[in-house]
C-alpha cells in the first residue's frame, strides 16, 4: 500500500512538474517529518473522537494536506534562516492553514496548486482502491499519513529548490 500511494503521489507531482528531476533534500531535515506526523496523529485522534461520525471527510483530509504543504515550506525557510521551529496545529482541519515565510516565498507558494493537486491524486486513489484496507488488515489512516508523509517531502524539495539549494 504504500509503495502505491507514494508512487501515486510521485507520478502527479512528476506529471504536474513539482518534481523534474531528483528531488532537492537536506540530511539535517530528513526526521522533521517524523514529528509533525506525530503531531498530526495526535490531533487526528483527538479531533475524530469528538465528532458524531468518528472518520474524516475529504474536506478534513484536503486541509491535511494544505497543512503539511505550509508547514514544509516553513521547515525549510526556518531552516534556511537559521532559527528554531515547531510547527503549530493552527488550521490542520479547517483549510485557513498560515503560512508564516517572507512575503516572496508566501507569494511563490500560495500560487501553487501542489497540495490540491497531490490531494486530488490520493482521492482518487482512495475512491479507486475503497476495500484495500479491509482486503489488506490496514489501518485507514495509513493511506492519508502516506499521502502526507511525501506531500511534506515534494515540498521540502520544492521549498529547497526555491531557496537556490540543490543536491550537488
Amino acid at each position: 500500500m504504500e509503495r502505491e500511494i507514494a508512487q501515486n503521489i510521485i507520478n502527479i507531482a512528476k506529471d504536474k512538474g513539482y518534481i523534474t528531476g531528483p528531488m532537492t533534500m537536506s540530511e539535517e531535515l530528513a526526521d522533521s517529518e517524523k514529528p509533525l506526523l506525530s503531531m498530526i496523529l495526535t490531533e487526528m485522534r483527538k479531533h475524530v473522537e469528538n465528532k458524531i461520525e468518528p472518520n474524516l471527510d475529504y474536506e478534513e483530509i484536503a486541509s491535511m494536506f494544505l497543512f503539511v504543504y505550509a508547514k514544509a515550506i516553513e521547515t525549510v525557510y526556518n531552516w534556511h534562516k537559521g532559527t528554531s521551529y515547531l510547527p503549530l496545529e493552527a488550521g490542520l482541519f479547517g483549510g485557513e492553514v498560515p503560512l508564516t515565510v517572507d512575503p516572496k516565498m508566501q507569494q511563490h507558494f500560495q500560487k501553487m496548486t501542489v497540495a490540491t493537486d497531490l490531494f486530488t491524486g490520493f482521492q482518487l486513489w482512495n475512491e479507486a482502491n475503497s476495500d484495500y484496507c479491509q482486503l489488506h488488515g490496514t489501518h485507514p489512516i495509513m493511506p492519508v499519513v502516506e499521502g502526507l508523509k511525501w506531500t511534506y517531502r515534494i515540498s521540502m524539495s520544492l521549498s529547497m529548490d526555491f531557496l537556490g539549494y540543490d543536491n550537488s
